[in-house]
Parts: structure tokens; C-alpha cells; sequence
């Protein structure tokens, strides 16, 4: 009998025992997307237990020299959390690689930090993998400042919401107008004054500016960019020959979305900038340059004759000392001046996503959630109170003037991550400000020089998440068609060739796909208008 009972006992054990490890072990999206039953906190707690340690990537900008454990805003950020960081720096000439190989591996941190440090698809691709936690269900319970957000502005939730129903990473938020126009065109007034000549209007006006800069110093630089940059790289440029580039090469045209590389206009913009290269007045190193030596070549008013970049008080603090002017988007051949437009609000669909690796997921967004309270928001984009800009007793801003011979970028950022912080900048936290900084103001000031020129924002590709699916087409199919687009087209304008090689060009271009990616970007923006 007491065999019987014994028996009884252990087969009873045993079903409850398995049970219990079935409802543990459920794995994929659905396990993930719940607060997890050992956590160690409580949603009304205000920070775990004992201390946390996390590995945290993050994507910086070049003008950061400093630890993120060194930064004052990230010092603060870490207050009374209990939460631990080390942080691993990674800037954006490396991390497309170091990034592929961190996912393949598995080696992953526990979480990934900055402005973009994942674009649209790599969200979707990974968060479909399994390897980012969704966290739908974990933000109105951890995430109470960016829940608040979502809650006044419900078409954010909506954007970030990938098609299978997941929120995976949180954004960059920035409601600013001054960043309607990402990219813009500068001169030098002054060796224009030299050569008698007026603000160039046309794309020939350009060319002879840039010609007569040559003519007076061989060792001069004429013009120069960052091929394929989004701010600093030449995209808009072709806008005056009637068609817009961007990173993805699609764009809108006449309602349609098209490829821009093989748009006829595009073809003569590459014959134009090939005339340009030919003749000594473009920098070969436009090519292949990275942002601290182009940089430099902005900064120096002796070397440089006209470049694309932000504003004139990203190099020029003293704006009455910069000899660079911008101008307006420059007529083309057949009248036609076009500039890119950016969409802002979301600025960026990736300013922090957490891994499956990390083993403290709650933990960690309620961390990261203090991001998003309005004033460290404010100082994690701008620098600390007190010292980059003045909080005054009635809560309103004052902006701090920058030091005497310091730039204004590289002065910010020896304080914050900046640019490549998470932060949200709404609309209404502008109302604090009792004067409009000096960068944003010269940026605005650029704005009517392009603003007749941006398409409208339906005729503007918006930034969105594609399926899985689409995702994953898009990866088989994009990196060998960017990749040849981008050598094709520095081979033209820096060798030529480009009328007798064009229809070979297109007729390559289809072998590699182009037909189906034009095809998924076309689907997904007309899913995009019906929404």
C-alpha cells in the first residue's frame, strides 16, 4: 500500500513539475513580449533590488572624445538606478560590419543605444529572429515617461509598430522644424568676391565658380562632399536635374515610386559631376572620406571652396567668420531646382532596443525610461543645466553662449551624447525657450533658401517598418544592388563612361533585383497611404 501511494506521490510530482517548466520554457515572441515572472521588480518600484549589470553598445558621434561614463548627462542618467553600464563605443564608418557579425555570432550586448544604431529593416529582421524583446506589453508598465508620450501623440505608437503587431526598439523624437532640411550648399563668398563673381544660380554659374576657385590656386580644393552621406554626400544635387537620390535610392516622382540611379535626369547629373571631376574641381577624396577629415577641410576658410553640410554654425561658432554661405538648390539645365525634404518627428525608429540576451529586461527599460522625462530629454539633446544652457526659476531656457574659439558641436558633446542620445523633443517643450539657440537659429534662417524647392511630404518617401517578409527580400536583394550602384557611379564621375556603359548599367542592375525591390518599396507605400 504505502508502494501504491508512493507512486502516486511521484507521478503526481512529476506531471506538476513538468507542467511547470512547460509554461517556463515557452519560447518566441509571445514569451518575450510579457514582463517576466523572476523579475525583480515591481512596476511601482523605483529600481531594482540589488545592482544590475549591463554590456550597452552605442552609436556615437564623432565629436564625442570621451567615455559615456565620463559625460555628465550620462552620469545622470545613471543616477539612483542601481543599474551598472559598460559601455562599448562604436561610430558609424565601423558599425555596419562590427553590427552583422555581432548578430550572426550571438555574441549580442544587452541592449543597443543612440540615434539609428539600428535602421528600419535590421528592427524588423532582428525582432522577427527572436533577438530584440519586444516591448509593447513591457512599456505602460516600465516605461511610464515614453508611455506618456504615446499617449498624447498615438500616431507614434502607431508608427513604430512593426506589421506583426511588435514594438521593438524606442525612437529618436524630435519635432524641431529646423530639421526639415538635412543637407545644404555652401560657397566661399569671399574667393567668389576674388573673382568678381556674384552667388552661383545655375548649375553653370557652379561650375565656373569652382572653375575661376582653381584658376587662382592650383592647391586649392574647389568642392568637395561625402559621396552617399545623407547630410554631407551630393543626393539633393541631382534634384537639379530632376530627380532626388537618398541612401535607399528610391524616391517619388510625379506620384510614382521610382528608382533614382536609372532615371534619365540622373544620368546627366553623373555626365555633369564626371565634367566637374575632370577638371580638377572635385576632391578625390569625396569618395572615400571620413567625417573627421572632411571636417577639418570645412573648418579651414584658406583650403575649401564650397561643400555640403548641416549649417554654418556646426563649423563656425562665430558666424561672421565663416567664408562658406549657403545657396539656394541650383537651377539645372532645364530650370529645374529640386531639394530634399527630411521627415522629422520620429527621427530615428531605433534609439535603444534590448536584446534577448539580457537577462533583465524591466529593469532595464525603466532605466532607460528617464531618457524621456522632459528636462533630461532637453539637456541629453542640448548639454546639462548650467552649463551649456541656464534652467531660470520660471522653468524657461536660456542657451548658454559658446566659449570663446570653441565650436559649438564639439563643445555639447563634451557633456552629452547629443545627437545620438534617446531623447523626444515635442513641439510644445520649445515653449521653455526665452530665445532660440544661435545653431538652430542659423539653421532656420537656411530654410527659405529651400523650402520653394522641398517636394511636398506625400511626395516624400516616409520612413517606415517593412514586414519580415519584405525585410527579408529587401536584405537579399539590397546590399549587392547599393553596393554596385555605388562603385558604378563613382566610376563614372571619377573615369566616365557613362553613356557608353549606361543600358549595360540597367540591364545588370534587373539581374540584380531591382525590379523586386522597386516592387517591395512601391507595395509598402501604398500600404503606407491606406493606412
Amino acid at each position: 500500500m504505502s508502494r501504491r501511494k508512493g507512486l502516486i506521490w511521484f507521478v503526481a510530482s512529476f506531471m506538476l513539475i513538468s507542467s511547470f517548466l512547460t509554461a517556463c520554457s515557452k519560447s518566441g515572441n509571445d514569451a518575450q513580449s510579457s514582463p517576466s515572472a523572476a523579475a525583480t521588480v515591481k512596476p511601482t518600484d523605483n529600481k531594482p533590488a540589488t545592482p544590475i549589470q549591463l554590456k550597452v553598445t552605442a552609436l556615437k558621434r564623432p565629436e564625442v572624445t570621451k567615455k559615456y561614463s565620463d559625460l555628465d548627462m550620462v552620469k545622470k542618467l545613471m543616477e539612483g538606478s542601481n543599474v551598472q553600464v559598460d559601455w562599448s563605443l562604436v561610430t558609424a564608418d565601423n558599425w555596419g560590419e562590427q553590427k552583422n557579425l555581432m548578430f550572426a555570432s550571438g555574441d549580442m550586448p544587452d541592449a543597443l543605444y543612440g540615434g539609428n544604431v539600428l535602421n528600419s529593416q535590421e528592427i524588423v529582421k532582428y525582432g522577427s529572429q527572436g533577438l530584440l524583446v519586444p516591448l509593447e506589453k513591457l512599456i505602460p508598465l516600465y516605461a511610464p515617461n515614453f508611455n506618456k508620450i504615446l499617449q498624447k501623440r498615438p500616431e507614434y505608437k502607431k508608427a513604430i509598430t512593426a506589421p506583426d503587431g511588435h514594438i521593438y526598439a524606442l525612437p529618436v523624437i524630435d519635432e524641431s522644424k529646423h530639421r526639415d532640411v538635412s543637407d545644404a550648399l555652401f560657397i566661399n563668398k569671399k574667393w567668389l568676391d576674388e573673382a568678381g563673381l556674384g552667388l552661383p544660380q545655375t548649375t553653370d554659374d557652379f561650375y565656373n565658380a569652382l572653375k575661376a576657385f582653381k584658376q587662382k590656386d592650383p592647391n586649392r580644393i574647389p568642392f568637395s562632399f561625402m559621396f552617399g552621406n545623407l547630410t554631407y554626400g551630393i543626393n539633393s544635387m541631382f534634384g537639379s536635374f530632376g530627380i532626388l537620390d537618398s541612401p535607399s535610392h528610391i524616391t517619388i516622382q510625379n506620384g510614382n515610386v521610382v528608382f533614382a540611379p536609372i532615371q534619365p535626369g540622373y544620368k546627366d547629373g553623373i555626365q555633369y559631376f564626371r565634367k566637374l571631376f575632370a577638371e580638377g574641381l572635385i576632391d578625390p577624396e569625396s569618395f572615400t572620406q571620413a567625417f573627421n577629415v572632411y571636417s577639418a577641410k570645412i573648418k579651414d576658410p584658406k583650403s575649401l571652396g564650397s561643400a555640403v553640410y548641416w549649417s554654418t554654425f556646426q563649423n563656425f561658432p562665430e558666424l561672421s567668420k565663416s567664408p562658406l554661405v549657403p545657396i539656394s538648390p541650383l537651377k539645372g539645365p532645364n530650370g529645374t531646382q529640386l531639394w530634399n525634404r527630411q521627415l522629422t518627428n520620429i527621427l530615428a525608429f531605433c534609439g535603444f532596443a534590448i536584446t534577448t540576451a539580457n537577462k533583465h529586461p524591466e529593469e532595464t527599460l525603466r532605466w532607460i525610461d528617464k531618457s524621456f522625462e522632459e528636462d533630461m530629454s532637453l539637456q541629453m539633446l542640448g548639454g546639462p543645466f548650467g552649463v551649456t544652457q541656464q534652467l531660470l526659476a520660471d522653468g524657461k531656457l536660456k542657451p548658454i553662449p559658446v566659449p570663446q574659439g570653441q565650436i559649438y558641436a564639439e563643445w555639447r558633446h563634451q557633456y552629452t551624447p547629443g545627437d545620438q542620445s534617446l531623447y523626444a523633443s515635442l513641439q510644445e517643450y520649445g515653449e521653455r525657450q526665452t530665445e532660440t539657440t544661435v545653431g538652430v537659429q542659423n539653421k532656420l534662417d537656411q530654410l527659405p533658401l529651400y523650402a520653394p524647392y522641398l517636394p511636398s511630404v506625400e511626395n516624400t518617401y516616409p520612413v517606415m517598418l517593412f514586414s519580415s517578409e519584405e525585410v527579408q527580400k529587401l536584405s537579399d536583394i539590397s546590399s549587392d544592388l547599393n553596393k554596385f550602384v555605388s562603385q558604378t557611379i563613382t566610376n563614372w564621375i571619377v573615369k566616365g563612361g557613362v553613356e557608353q556603359e549606361w543600358d549595360n548599367y540597367i540591364k545588370q542592375l534587373k539581374q540584380l533585383g531591382l525590379d523586386q525591390y522597386v516592387k517591395i518599396y512601391t507595395d509598402a507605400f501604398n500600404r503606407y497611404k491606406k493606412s
